[in-house]
């Protein structure tokens, strides 16, 4: 791969806001959520196991994939994964703010973490592609703190959510900061991928 040329500084902010960005939605939740599953349960009537399955899809798609979507980022291109799987969250996203049933709701969550598994690890490889070896390190550095950040975050941000709104709010809030992320990457993040994978 060849070594990216130095990013100026207002690019390199771009750079990290988006990816950051695509990266805290697939975090958030993995967290958030826990705190709706009371209410969920009792507005669409489901059991205990049933709201365990809410969890449990999300984290078993996500995990299971990870290196899968990894892989298609450096295939097909890391942005166009990122953005394909910001769609595929956000369709989710959508899906599970509007579930009646148990059902759906899990449906939708195993779907949150199929476009999870192409959101992070593309948006982790966009930054080691864009950033030259004396920059890399410290944005590599952000990327987990601010990742790491979110996941603090998500459970005042979800009890404020359900208090304000419902339990459907922690799944549509999602929605604007990934169609930011589809809005900002096409300018200021460049196609990368890795053409010497499958090559040996």
């Amino acid at each position: 791969m060849n070594t990216p040329p130095p990013l100026t500084p207002a690019r390199a902010r771009w750079v990290l806001f988006v990816t950051i960005l695509a990266s805290s939605v697939v975090f958030i939740d993995m967290t958030i959520v826990n705190l709706a599953l009371p209410a969920m349960q009792l507005d669409t009537g489901s059991s205990f196991r049933a709201m365990q399955w809410v969890v449990e899809a999300y984290v078993l798609f996500l995990t299971a994939l990870m290196l899968t979507g990894g892989g298609l980022a450096d295939a097909f291109g890391r942005r166009r994964m990122m953005c394909t799987g910001a769609v595929i969250f956000g369709i989710a996203s959508i899906s599970a703010g509007l579930s009646n049933s148990a059902g759906t709701l899990i449906a939708a969550r195993a779907l949150q973490g199929v476009g999870g598994a192409l959101l992070a690890p593309a948006s982790l490889a966009i930054v080691s592609a864009a950033f030259p070896p004396e920059q890399r390190g410290r944005a590599l550095g952000l990327w987990a703190a601010f990742s790491a950040v979110s996941v603090a975050i998500a459970p005042p941000l979800g009890g404020l959510l359900i208090e304000i709104w419902s339990w459907r709010a922690v799944f549509f809030v999602n929605v604007p900061l990934l169609a930011l992320v589809l809005l900002i990457a096409p300018w200021h993040i460049s196609e990368s991928a890795d053409l010497t994978r499958g090559r040996h």
